[in-house]
């Protein structure tokens, strides 16, 4: 029974969602043929697809229920908290997941790679199962601690049995949705990750790139030598430039871009009044109040809750910390304003306390949440057990993981903990105020037994103190903030301002034009994809992303509600898949690239056949330089930084020594021209070749270790994927 206990503390209401979004599925697939089921249907997939994947439709139901699964298994092993931030970021996942294994499996179902009954099974209630069933909760030996397979179908029995709305079963088949699902991919990883090698010659050749060096002279000639009227840029001059260089201006995925104003909620002069006459009143009424009133008077006029804080000058994290922590008890301090609050603080009570405390318990639980584990006498009984071990000599992890309730007695922890000062308040709210007060106040090698009682539980606790340390002044405090957050007359404000540019300028050009006369900021939220639920600048906003893939270029949208601000919007940009828009924002860079290698071939042009490095600084004004040592394998060359045509020329067979090269258009500002003024090996030792061989190899297996996003990134750029924005 206390495994079912658990399972309903701990999934209920995830479960309850699971459930709810179950209903919801029943009715979008079993009523699908009437009237009704097809309105439902429509409401939540806008009448047709989501995403089509060469040709695949995937529907909104199927997304729903792919993030709730998300969720579930983020809840279950990464500690449960998500926040919407979080919540989006799993809905953009699932999208990118759900397309990239339609595309996955077609290619698998072509190559015959299937996953059979009895992988899935071995995966799942095998004795060696995937990591996740591994780590599990409820699937460990309730002795040792460790994974036990039989658990499993015990579990699952055991649920079916005594969970009748099959809460924790439902987040458990989740789990092993999610890991059936993770098969054949990692067969599909492995299959490449196992045929991919290093041949032997390559590996010879870095060798040879690395001892091979040489020395060079060479002559900058920089682009601006030739005036840019000189180097005139056509419309026909760029797309012959973005035709040569196809693969460079590729998109493999289409985004839009958004230009837009905002207009922040700042909290104004009447907010802050408004806070401090509310914060002046509670200061005086937190002054007066008796001790036993304190918490009440916190709670009713502060936004956190009373938490009864203990802070030392290390943890006391406020630049006004010197000033309070040296306040008398009884003083009410403030208000001070510090990050977005106004604050007021009370001096409770001062003493000498540790900084850090470490202890160790064996805990024996009588009542948890209402219901009975044992009776007081079993209980008492069950501790005396362990004491008496203990005093024969016994070790108390053994000892602990065989009699103590506490989770962590069954793990290596074994019952021990270590704590700081802020977690005296928690610890009071956790078992009671005497266990608190004990381990703080009482002293390093002491023992005691106790028997704790709070709203969650009764038990017996058997307590020792290991340690303390940073022994030093400690101060109690009850704090009061107030933050200063913009009224409804500010945000009326801001809102009207909004409102008031988006009524007036209805086009893109109108936009522009507002924009540059009120002296407004204009923002761009660049490279939105349809299948985005946040952006970096806005953060959760769904509906600017919808808006965004319905509008046209140049329309301008309604005012957005986001957080703390208004925001109106210009569609600036539509970059389909494939060859690069030149849009206003690029073209200048483009030119510039175009330019530069018209002014290249002019360059080299000029000096095609120069006999000496000295003619051609000379007509320039430029130096000879030099750059001495290097390899071919050097990512960076001392003076020339990183030129790798340059590299390339210079061990370059067709090119003699001490002649002039062909110019060499540079990576970024001008053409090189260079002779080679020297050339030999440095042979290497076994010891450092088979060093440099091991290390690529190494450099090799690392790179395996990310095959996931490169397989993935392959297979997904010669799909055909069509996104249906507005069904998000």
């Amino acid at each position: 029974m206390s495994v079912i206990k658990k399972i309903r503390d701990n999934y209920g209401k995830l479960a309850g969602g699971l459930i709810a979004l179950s209903l919801v599925a029943f009715v979008l697939t079993g009523s699908a043929e009437s009237e009704i089921g097809k309105s439902i249907r429509a409401l939540f997939t806008g009448g047709n697809y989501m995403v089509k994947v060469n040709g695949e439709k995937l529907e909104n139901k199927d997304f729903q229920l792919r993030t709730k699964e998300y969720e579930t298994v983020y809840s279950i092993f990464y500690n449960g908290k998500l926040d919407e931030t979080k919540k989006e970021q799993m809905k953009n996942e699932a999208v990118q997941n759900m397309v990239f294994e339609v595309v996955m499996n077609n290619i698998c179902d072509k190559l015959g790679i299937i996953v059979s009954k009895d992988e899935e099974k071995d995966l799942i209630y095998g004795n060696n199962p995937a990591e996740m069933v591994r780590r599990f909760p409820y699937f460990k030996d309730q002795n040792t601690g460790e994974f036990n397979p039989a658990a499993i179908k015990a579990v699952e029995k055991a649920t079916d049995k005594e969970d009748p709305e099959a809460k924790a079963r439902t987040a458990w088949e989740n789990v092993k949705s999610y890991i059936r699902r993770n098969i054949t991919m990692s067969k599909m990883n492995l299959l490449i990750a196992k045929s991919f090698y290093n041949p032997r010659f390559l590996l010879d050749k870095t060798v040879s790139e690395q001892s091979d060096k040489a020395s060079i002279l060479y002559v900058k000639v920089p682009y601006t030598s030739v005036p840019d009227a000189d180097a005139p840029v056509t419309q026909a001059d760029i797309n012959e430039f973005i035709k040569n260089n196809e693969k460079r201006f590729t998109i493999p995925e289409g985004f839009r871009s958004m230009q837009y104003v905002s207009f922040d909620i700042i909290p104004s002069h009447d907010d802050s009044a408004k806070v401090m006459e509310n914060i002046t009143k509670a200061k005086e009424e937190l002054a007066t109040a008796p001790e036993k009133e304190i918490e009440n008077v916190v709670n009713r006029n502060s936004d956190n809750r009373y938490y009864e804080a203990y802070a030392n000058k290390r943890s006391f994290l406020s630049r006004y910390a010197d000033t309070i922590m040296k306040q008398p008890v009884g003083t009410v301090y403030g208000p001070y304003f510090e990050g977005t609050s106004y604050n007021i603080v009370k001096i409770l009570e001062k003493k000498d306390l540790p900084d850090t405390v470490k202890y160790r318990h064996i805990w024996v639980v009588i009542k948890y949440q209402g219901q009975e584990v044992k009776t007081d006498s079993a209980a008492k009984k069950t501790l005396d057990s362990a004491l008496t071990a203990i005093a024969a000599g016994g070790d108390f992890k053994t000892v602990a993981a065989k009699y103590s309730d506490d989770p962590s007695a069954k793990s290596q922890a074994a019952g021990e903990y270590t704590v700081d000062i802020t977690q005296k308040g928690a610890i009071t709210s956790e078992y009671d105020k005497a266990f608190a007060d004990f381990i703080y106040e009482g002293k390093a090698g002491e023992k005691k037994v106790l028997k704790d009682s709070n709203d969650k539980f009764i038990a017996y606790d058997y307590v020792e103190i290991e340690e303390q340390k940073g022994i030093q002044p400690t101060t109690k405090l009850a704090m009061i903030s107030k933050e200063l957050a913009p009224g409804d007359a500010t945000q009326n404000t801001a809102f009207s301002k909004a409102t008031e540019f988006a009524g007036k300028n209805t086009t893109g050009k109108d936009f522009d034009m507002a924009v540059a006369k009120e002296g407004l900021n204009k923002l761009s939220a660049e490279g939105v994809k349809p299948y985005d639920f946040t952006l970096q600048a806005f953060g959760s906003c769904r509906e600017v992303v919808r808006w965004i893939y319905a509008a046209n270029i140049g329309d301008v949208s309604g005012v957005f509600t986001l957080e703390n601000r208004y925001v109106v919007g210009k569609l600036a940009t539509i970059q389909n898949a494939g060859i690069m828009e030149i849009s206003d924002a690029i073209r200048p860079r483009i030119e510039m690239m175009v330019r530069n290698e018209k002014k290249a071939k002019k360059i080299a042009a000029k000096y095609k056949g120069a006999s000496s490095l000295d003619m051609i600084a000379q007509s320039e004004k430029q130096t000879i330089q030099h750059a001495d040592s290097f390899s071919l394998g050097s990512s960076y060359i001392q003076t020339l930084g990183f030129e790798p045509a340059v590299q390339g020329y210079t061990f370059f067979k067709g090119l003699a020594p001490n002649t002039v090269s062909p110019g060499i258009s540079g990576s970024n500002d001008g053409v090189f021209f260079i002779t080679v003024a020297n050339k030999w090996s440095l042979p290497m030792d076994d010891i450092n070749k088979n060093m440099l061989i091991n290390q690529q190899r190494m450099q090799s297996e690392k790179e395996m270790q990310n095959i996931d996003q490169m397989v993935r990134a392959s297979l997904i750029k010669d799909a055909h994927v069509k996104y249906n924005a507005k069904n998000f």
